[in-house]
């Protein structure tokens, strides 16, 4: 039997204080791999490939820029 709960974004990054990096995981699911990302101005994921699943990258506040096969979005 799992577990159900439900937590808001923004109470989840209250709650991070000042951490950086994943500060959330979903952890119930073997089909679809979820982290929720907090970092400091001029950080964020370094160049790299997944061949194993999809990636969507969701902004939530502020501003960046990623690179997709060579051009910039």
């Amino acid at each position: 039997m799992s577990t159900k709960y439900s937590a808001t974004i923004a109470e989840i990054l209250t709650s991070s204080k000042e951490r950086t990096g994943v500060i959330w995981s979903l952890q119930e699911s073997r089909d679809l791999n979820v982290n929720l990302v907090q970092f400091t101005e001029g950080e964020g994921v370094g160049d790299h490939v997944n061949d194993e699943v999809d990636v969507l990258l969701v902004g939530v506040s502020g501003s960046g820029e990623v690179r997709i096969n060579g051009t910039l979005h």
